[in-house]
């Protein structure tokens, strides 16, 4: 009888020399892969013997592929699959079937849950989990050692009588404290390889903005960890690990004032504040000035503002809600209380001409912000911006690798360019964006004095990286000149 209890979880990589070009190393620095963590941690609890691999650190080779079956012996193999790394996650699966076609593969997280058919059209893919994966992956293991019957198991995907099986969908789980604690030792082999530690308080977005697909996993209604809760989480990371650094990764650390009131406040009582700092991310119509200092006070470091565009025309056109005064009033705030900020951008939006990329590039120069960075917008699969891109004429391509939000930045084609735009002309501007921004004094001071902490921004460590970076970036200027 095939074991199923020991369960190997991968976070397949993207090919960053193709997403950065040069600068490949520096802008891209590994981030713990929490989703492998979170369902590594769950089947653990459930009696599992669980292994993650973590394609950031080390490439999954086929001959490392075997080393780990002879080793460990995995009944099942899952990959958690965002749509820049489907390709290498099929790659993956092929390795592995041709070693032992015994094992089952399983594919989760967004793409799978927008496309399961695309995903199982692979043969070498068994199954997929749509939505979060917790439970519906735990009963597959449980039906696979009992022959019990998947199509009672909500929430998966499968191949059935020469067609596709999609189970009625799971409700998502309201109380995120019945889920165990982070098991942080599944990362042992590769802990020190991360720059900063993640820790995930919430699930679910109350907002809709269109270019946004991870609401297809985590959904729109927002839930939440209680604040004890959170600071156990923070109790594991600063204590066991002695992290003196680590990111709330959550996609609105505010959507409750109150919550993160407790939250900080917790933070001051048990004194780390005065040993610790994070980050976290948020809406500019979320934080006021008394949260902010509070925030501060408990060892708030940075704040990530999700600011998309500097025109009011088309933040209304992506759903936003947000106006661009209150934008300019929340990065000043938190600028005032001592917060450094960080802006995310999007160029080559729906409609959007040159003059609108322009007044985003100088909207950006305007506010006070600490680190900024320039996407190329891209209509993901299951986002409504990709059926605006194809309603404007975009042939969509399933060739997912060509998913690219800084192809300016390698010279790669942009996978999306508004009608009446080319990918020369975006090219440019995403390069004249980070160039006009990054090459000012008070921005070549901070990076010098090695102060972009996280946000996958240089990290300089000596003086032949900044002047790699400074060549770099001079390239750029000199191709946008040109161009």
């Amino acid at each position: 009888m095939e074991s199923y209890k020991n369960i190997l979880l991968v976070n397949p990589a993207i090919d960053k020399e193709k997403k950065y070009g040069k600068l490949a190393n520096m802008l891209l620095t590994p981030s713990v892969p929490l989703s492998i963590v979170f369902l590594g941690s769950f089947l653990e609890h459930h009696g599992y013997q669980v292994r993650l691999f973590d394609e950031q650190i080390e490439f999954l080779t086929a001959n490392r592929v075997q080393e780990i079956i002879n080793e460990f012996n995995p009944g099942v193999i899952g990959f958690t699959c965002t749509t820049p790394g489907m390709a290498r996650a099929h790659e993956i699966a092929a390795d592995i079937k041709q070693i032992d076609p015994g094992i089952k593969i399983v594919m989760g997280n967004i793409h799978p849950t927008v496309l399961p058919e695309e995903t199982l059209h692979d043969a070498n893919v068994d199954l997929v989990v749509r939505s979060e994966g917790e439970l519906s992956l735990l009963e597959y293991l449980q039906a696979l050692e009992n022959h019990g019957d998947l199509s009672k198991i909500k929430g998966i995907s499968y191949k059935f009588n020469g067609g596709y099986q999609h189970t009625e969908s799971r409700m998502y789980e309201k109380d995120l404290d019945v889920f165990p604690p982070i098991n942080w030792k599944l990362l042992t082999d590769t802990q020190g390889n991360y720059s900063i530690e993640w820790i995930l308080t919430s699930r679910g977005c109350p907002y809709k903005c269109v270019f946004c697909s991870a609401r297809s996993v985590s959904g729109f209604k927002y839930r939440f960890n209680s604040p004890e809760r959170v600071i156990q989480e923070v109790d594991v990371v600063v204590q066991n690990f002695g992290k003196k650094f680590f990111s709330f990764a959550d996609d609105n650390f505010v959507v409750r004032k109150e919550r993160t009131r407790e939250i900080c406040n917790l933070l001051i009582e048990r004194g780390y504040h005065k040993e610790v700092k994070w980050l976290c991310q948020t809406r500019a119509d979320a934080v006021e000035e008394s949260l902010l200092d509070l925030m501060r006070e408990a060892g708030c470091e940075y704040i990530s503002f999700g600011i998309e565009t500097g025109t009011q025309r088309l933040l209304d056109l992506i759903g936003k809600t947000l106006k661009l005064e209150t934008i300019e009033k929340a990065v000043s705030m938190a600028h005032q209380a001592g917060i450094k900020t960080r802006g995310s951008f999007m160029l080559g939006l729906p409609s959007e001409t040159h003059e609108d990329s322009l007044a985003t590039i100088d909207f950006a120069l305007r506010l006070p912000l600490d680190i900024a960075k320039f996407n190329l917008a891209v209509p993901y699969p299951g986002t409504e911006l990709l059926q605006m891109a194809i309603a404007e004429g975009l042939k969509v391509s399933d060739d997912w690798s060509k998913i690219n939000t800084a192809a300016g930045l390698s010279n790669s084609e942009a996978y999306y360019v508004p009608k009446g735009r080319t990918t020369e002309e975006l090219a440019k501007l995403q390069k004249l964006a980070h160039t006009k921004f990054y090459l000012r004094p008070k921005q070549l001071w901070r990076i010098l004095k090695r102060e972009n902490i996280d946000f996958n921004l240089p990290q300089i460590k000596s003086p032949r990286q900044f002047f790699e970076l400074i060549g770099a970036v001079a390239e750029f200027m000199i191709q946008t000149i040109k161009k």
